[in-house]
């Protein structure tokens, strides 16, 4: 998601809310395989046009989240930019003795997290705290971009929905059955195991002091990842938050800081977080074009740093 400065939880109007009641079970997290190296903290470039996609990861990012619309926070992307980026990623062509050019398959460069989220929905008028909240037609457009994102070879997606606790206005918490029903789809199928899911900032609506309970739940859907500020407008700000999240994760899903990270903060979030993952846009002045020097500059703060 990009760098928008997200403002801590306020009361919510009851529209567009979801009454589900949250199950009673939910399975234990089982591990997913990661194949990053464990041996110093890790980039992730939030990305919103393919050709800033390639850049950020040829400059040093490990995965790159693939979104549309930075001026709206991030939607998703439209599948025929995945698609040139994932075939960038996964081919290479070749020319044959007959000068005939074909694609042969190669090993992936670098990781591709897709955004799902089909509208922003501040531009309803029910408020900027309700865009996480979807309807049953959202949700239904949701379900359906994971499956076709996963035909074209997706293998990582970026959600996240809320639901009011109780009666509207005693807060935010992670909506769970929808949540769930995402995961399931995004990991059906072939290697449908090691499909990265990633939950949004749309954890950092929830108040404080509900954070410690909803990361467990995040754990107990089997999310792979939460992309969070601890709350607070930056991550620079949530540092403290951020730190008891990554003490309390404790390698059971991985904490990604994101909010404002650049290279010129970046050595502070590191010593002060503990986290293996950092992300950000890479993106300095105006407009949505990723600064390959300011993410070769954060790859270079990261890997001059291990994390035990």
């Amino acid at each position: 998601m990009s760098d928008p400065e997200f403002h801590p939880a306020t009361p919510l109007s009851p529209s567009q809310t979801n009454p589900t009641p949250h199950p009673k079970e939910i399975s234990p997290r089982t591990q997913m395989p990661n194949t990053i190296s464990r041996m110093s903290p890790n980039l992730e470039i939030a990305t919103f046009t393919p050709s800033s996609a390639l850049r950020a990861l040829k400059s040093g990012a490990q995965r790159i989240e693939l979104c549309a619309h930075k001026d709206r926070d991030g939607l998703t992307p439209d599948m025929d930019d995945f698609s040139s980026v994932y075939s960038a990623l996964h081919f290479q062509n070749e020319k044959t003795d007959d000068e005939k050019i074909y694609e042969k398959e190669e090993k992936e460069k670098g990781e591709i997290n897709i955004m799902i989220r089909p509208v922003d929905n501040s531009c309803l008028g029910i408020g900027s705290n309700d865009n996480f909240r979807v309807g049953d037609e959202v949700f239904e457009e949701m379900k359906g971009e994971i499956r076709r994102f996963r035909e074209l070879g997706g293998r990582g997606f970026v959600f996240g929905i809320l639901m009011d606790e109780g009666e509207a206005g005693k807060g935010l918490v992670v909506d769970r059955e929808r949540c769930a029903e995402l995961i399931g789809i995004a990991r059906e199928g072939k290697d449908g195991e090691n499909v990265r899911c990633t939950f949004h900032r749309a954890f950092d609506r929830i108040e404080s002091v509900r954070m410690e309970e909803e990361l467990e739940v995040l754990i107990n859907l089997n999310f792979t990842s939460l992309l969070t500020s601890g709350g607070a407008p930056t991550s620079v700000q949530g540092v403290v938050q951020l730190q008891k999240l990554v003490q309390q994760a404790a390698g059971r899903i991985d904490i990604i800081v994101g909010g404002g990270v650049r290279s010129r903060n970046l050595e502070e979030l590191m010593e002060e977080t503990g986290a293996r993952w950092f992300h950000s846009s890479a993106v300095i002045g105006d407009g949505e074009d990723v600064d390959g020097e300011e993410v070769e500059k954060m790859r270079y703060i990261l890997e001059g740093t291990r994390v035990d």
